[in-house]
This record gives C-alpha cells, structure tokens and sequence, in this order.
C-alpha cells in the first residue's frame, strides 16, 4: 500500500490534481457546501495520470482485504472507475450505485446480502452525497462496513455512517502545506484554519489574520 502520503500529495499538486492558496492574491476556492476553502482537491481527471491512478486503486483494493467477502461499490461519478479498477487489479467484485432511483428499464435491486460492502469515492467532504445514499432504501445497508476515499478532507464528520477510511486526511493535507510555507508570512492564516475551518465562507476572512 502507499506509504509516503507527503509525496503522494506532491505528486497530485504536480499534476495539478490538488492546490492551496499562496499568497492574498490568490481567491480560493468556494465549495458546495457553501463553505470557502484555501486548497482544492479535484480527482475528476485522476484516471488519466498512470501509474499513479493505478497505485492509488491498487492501495484502495488492497484495504477492502480487511474483510472476509469484499464488494466494492463505486459512488457516481468518480468512485465507479475507482471501485471498478481497483476490483480488476486485485480480483473483488465490484459495481456502482446509483443515487436517484430510475424511471425506465427493470428497476432491478442490486442483491448484496452476501457481501462486505466498500463504498468508494474520490473525496469526502461534508457528507453530503454519503446522507443520500443512507437516506435510501437499501436492502444492504446493513452490509456496508465502510466509506473508502482517495482524500478526506473534512475536520469532523457529518455522516449518519462511520468509519471513513481514506489513503489522504485532513492532518496530512495541513502538514503538506505547513511544510511548504511555514516559513513564509501567511503561517498564522493556516494555524487558524486548521483549528477551525468551517468558519470561513470568504478569502478575506482567511487572509484578514496577518
């Protein structure tokens, strides 16, 4: 499995997979929960970054091993190709769910009775996407054993549902950027945000500690 989570982060800011704030100048990014954030992580375009893209499905394949009978069960959009790869490389079955119920076809019931169930995303944030899922009448809900992301990114949890296991967490990000610019004269800044960073919904509120 990966192990040196700073050069993983180093390698997804490379590829511009993953960014931060480095100066006043710099806007940000406003999120969908409506809170504003100084770094942003968009795994949209990761399966076009080999071999890094799969590493990453090999480590999350390898991690739903923690069971006996594992299925992982790719979240729309980006967990479907990583659930799905991640099952080709290390021989789990695997599928994807859908969150809205369809109009048309069969409406058949996925039966997985018989499995541990994995959910797989990209990035957990808030929780919002997870509560639709739980929110749903799943004949499995009681086999999912947990949420699998490439990046958590939340401070504290806001799901009906733990655990989260993810490769890349919230610590591990400040401790990236902290490495980068603790030096630099914007350290208070990220001291602040990281002891609260649900409190910001503007750059200048971030920026207006220095």
């Amino acid at each position: 499995m990966l192990t040196n989570i700073q050069d993983l982060i180093e390698e997804l800011e490379d590829r511009e997979l993953f960014n931060y704030v480095k100066s006043p100048k710099e806007p940000g990014w406003l999120l969908t929960s409506g809170f504003w954030s100084p770094f942003y992580v968009n795994l949209r375009k990761l399966g076009l970054h080999n071999p890094l893209f799969y590493d990453i499905c090999l480590d999350i394949g390898l991690r739903a091993e923690t069971y006996k009978n594992p299925l992982l069960l790719g979240i729309p959009t980006a967990g479907l190709s990583l659930a799905s790869v991640a099952g080709i490389i290390t021989g789990h079955p695997s599928t994807g769910l859908r969150l809205n119920s369809k109009n048309h076809g069969d409406k058949e019931v996925l039966e997985l009775a018989d499995y541990d169930i994995v959910l797989v995303d990209d990035v957990y944030s808030m929780g919002t996407t997870l509560n639709k899922i739980l929110d749903q009448d799943l004949p499995f809900k009681n086999n999912i054993r947990e949420l699998l992301v490439v990046v958590d990114r939340s401070k504290t949890r806001s799901t009906k549902y733990d655990p989260v296991n993810s490769l890349i967490n919230f610590d591990d990000i400040i401790d990236y950027i902290w490495e980068k610019i603790k030096y630099g004269p914007y350290k208070e800044c990220w001291e602040q945000y990281e002891s609260n960073p649900y409190t910001y919904k503007l750059a200048d509120e971030f920026w207006e500690t220095t």
